[in-house]
């Protein structure tokens, strides 16, 4: 396969493992949205396919969103086009960090791994929806837009969790999408930090994807979450594939 399939292949893959309720396109480009605070799912996002004259785009964002009651919002990964220009003329903010698409080529479970505490199911229970929401210290107002998102993905799912004494720890979910294993929502408790138990919660869905055919393996992540990268990079998630940021619209239009 070409690096430059394979690209496109996982950015698809991605936003297929964090669906939105909402998904239309125009000029090469998605526009999702679903409510919420997550950006990924309420942004606009390019396709391979997305045009480089971003006029009628941009005001085609300004009808879609202001309808929706939220401000427009580009998703920009490097492998996009580049039009970062035309946002600045529109009032768009800068830059909003940046995050890395991280791959693993090779799928494999390393023998420490103690997948064996790991619980995995095909369905979120209802604890391990409300394990998650108290980990990651989702807002009650926002909690109901995740729990929409969960029933949206569609292929296999597997959702991990892990608990010591009965206490949720850490836990993940991985789902099949274009023929790749995507990890999201991977998340340990503080309390249980560098005791193994998210190398323990990914290295059993990377079990699993192995087990039902996925080619290869990948995920996003914030580009400065260093424990979070060497977890990563230790389970096989050594080649960086691109990285993207986001630019929100802030101000008028420039005259």
């Amino acid at each position: 396969m070409k690096d430059n399939d394979l690209l496109w292949r996982a950015e698809r893959a991605c936003l297929d493992a964090w669906p939105a309720e909402t998904e239309a396109a125009q000029l090469g480009w998605l526009l999702r949205h679903s409510g919420g605070p997550t950006r990924r799912p309420n942004s606009l996002n390019p396709t391979r396919s997305a045009a480089h004259e971003c006029g009628a785009l941009i005001d085609a964002a300004d009808a879609f969103y202001t309808a929706r009651g939220q401000r427009p919002i580009f998703r920009l990964p490097k492998i996009g086009p580049d039009i970062g220009k035309e946002l600045d003329k529109a009032g768009y903010g800068g830059e909003e960090g940046w995050s890395l698409t991280l791959l693993a080529e090779e799928i494999t479970v390393p023998p420490d791994t103690p997948c064996h505490k790991v619980s995995l199911s095909p369905a979120p229970s209802q604890d391990w929806i409300a394990s998650r929401h108290t980990l990651s210290g989702t807002l009650p107002e926002d909690q109901p837009f995740y729990n929409r998102m969960l029933t949206l993905i569609r292929g296999p799912v597997c959702f991990a969790a892990l608990e010591v004494e009965s206490v949720p720890c850490a836990q993940a979910y991985g789902t099949i999408q274009q023929g790749l294993l995507v990890l999201e929502s991977v998340v340990t408790d503080a309390t249980c930090r560098n005791k193994g138990y998210g190398r323990a919660v990914v290295g059993a869905l990377l079990g699993w994807g192995k087990k039902m055919g996925a080619e290869a393996a990948c995920l996003q992540v914030v580009a400065g979450n260093d424990p979070a990268l060497a977890l990563y990079a230790r389970l096989g998630f050594s080649k960086t594939l691109y990285g993207y940021h986001y630019r929100r619209k802030e101000n008028a239009p420039a005259q």
